[in-house]
């Protein structure tokens, strides 16, 4: 037996964005209710369930047909598992930033001649890279892999690779002068 929703799913699979909106209207207190769970952050969870429909929307209609054409049967554990795993993503991120925020922290609260190295200094050395450098760097500092900073910014993976670790070089090297 075929639902309306399965209905309106197969319609968006096959190009009709507006039947996505029902699945929307149907499945978003669960979904948000999923994403709360996780993040335990109402906002965050509102963000990342508002996320997985955008991208639900932004995919090209090979990608839906190829991706989404087996879930008619069980549209809400596909989703819900969509926003699990974003979420896990989401709380990945925000671990990673963290953890290069407190670095940036360490590095800031370190002594240098009794004067203590601010991450305005920081900022400052990250200011004198040049534009790409700086944006590769600044993305890679939010927490963002090489990946998501290529797709980002329009660019290849290796050329994300390689301009991460040729302004890594010069902040190290500038770091240097400053310990001095």
């Amino acid at each position: 037996m075929t639902t309306t929703l399965q209905k309106d799913w197969v319609l968006f699979i096959n190009g009709d964005n507006q039947r996505l909106s029902s699945i929307y209207e149907t499945y978003y207190a669960t979904l948000l209710f999923t994403a709360y769970y996780y993040v335990k952050d109402e906002e965050k969870a509102k963000e990342i369930v508002s996320d997985v429909f955008l991208k639900l929307l932004n995919y090209s209609p090979q990608k839906r047909l190829d991706n989404l054409s087996g879930v008619s049967e069980k549209i809400e554990t596909f989703l819900k598992v969509v926003v699990k795993n974003k979420c896990f993503d989401n709380l990945k991120v925000e671990k990673n930033r963290k953890g290069i925020l407190n670095g940036i922290y360490h590095l800031s609260n370190r002594s240098i001649n009794k004067d203590n190295f601010l991450i305005e200094d920081f900022e400052k050395m990250i200011d004198v890279l040049p534009i790409r450098q700086k944006e590769v760097l600044s993305l890679h500092i939010a927490g963002f892999d090489n990946h998501e900073i290529s797709s980002q910014l329009g660019i290849t993976y290796n050329t994300t690779k390689n301009t991460l670790s040729t302004s890594k070089k010069k902040i190290k090297n500038l770091w240097k002068h400053f310990m001095i």
